[in-house]
């Protein structure tokens, strides 16, 4: 199987610039004036040929055989358009790492996204809920008849290519045991960040495409707005119930996902950062709800 590697620079880098020129001369690259990443992925496609491309992130490993489970993939399916796999943390992760790609696996985390983190699933068909920017392939000619990631997304814009596709009529497939490695977010901020960012993508969603709605991507909002009210305002007993409810919960899914690290250090960690998730998504719906109602403020 051959294949061509294309980096796009997304802005002016020259360090990079130079380094894929020195080290990496058979590398083809381009640099683009700074844009969003969807942007970027839009330029970065037009002058390339091949059947399909496959887009990766920059903190994206392929495991040794990768190209080896492509090659059966393609000669067990026909007429793929879109289809992609999970994310795996990276080998030799920390504790942190670990911790967090197991909260990325849980219902009370991600809800129906978690299957992008799972890689021990069968084969089906797809919907945007499985498939992540990180590790998906298009077939070259539905970017060259029109169909495109929307610029007007700094986050989500993968979820948003693939209802446009869904409403076209495009298959999607969903292969677990094709993943990557994906660098996981090293702090709290860098994980409250990142979501915040993915939950404000998925309100501005709703916006262009009424018809992406889904309920259940408002329950963190509510979430959030439940711990703001407990936090601004003294409450009865009664009342905490909701979140004493929600702390079992948590421990509960966070105990049962870990179970081959069962030390309770670990535990509270996958604990922790399912809560982040929770309350950092439904931060993002809060800055997108200000964005929409101001026009003037970006939060990037």
């Amino acid at each position: 199987m051959g294949f061509d590697i294309h980096v796009i620079v997304n802005g002016d880098d020259s360090e990079t610039s130079l380094l894929l020129k020195n080290s990496f001369p058979k590398i083809k690259s381009k640099t683009i004036k700074k844009t969003n990443p969807g942007e970027a992925r839009n330029l970065g496609a037009v002058d390339i040929e091949s059947e399909y491309l496959f887009f990766l992130d920059d903190d994206t490993i392929l495991p040794f055989d990768y190209f080896d489970q492509i090659k059966k993939i393609f000669e067990e399916n026909e007429n793929l358009e879109i289809f992609g796999g999970p994310d795996a943390n990276y080998p030799n992760s920390n504790n942190w790492e670990k911790a967090l790609s197991i909260a990325l696996k849980s219902p009370l985390a991600t809800a129906n996204t978690r299957y992008r983190h799972r890689t021990d699933l069968e084969p089906n068909t797809s919907s945007e809920k499985k498939l992540i920017l990180c590790n998906m392939w298009i077939k070259n000619s539905l970017l060259k008849n029109g169909l495109k990631f929307d610029h007007r997304f700094f986050r989500n814009e993968e979820n948003v290519l693939i209802h446009q596709a869904k409403k076209q009529g495009i298959k999607t497939h969903y292969f677990p045991r094709l993943f990557v490695y994906h660098k996981r977010r090293a702090s709290t901020w860098q994980l409250f960040r990142a979501v915040m960012l993915s939950g404000s993508g998925r309100l501005r969603s709703f916006f262009f495409y009424p018809s992406s709605f889904d309920p259940i991507y408002f329950v963190p909002f509510l979430f959030t707005t439940y711990i703001f009210l407990l936090m601004a305002f003294e409450t009865s007993f009664l009342l905490k119930l909701p979140l004493l409810a929600y702390l079992a919960l948590n421990l509960f899914f966070s105990w049962n996902l870990s179970k081959n690290k069962r030390n309770t250090l670990f535990m509270l960690r996958v604990s922790y950062i399912q809560f982040i998730i929770n309350f950092a998504y439904g931060f993002g719906f809060y800055l997108e709800l200000i964005n929409r109602l101001t026009s003037k403020v970006r939060f990037r």
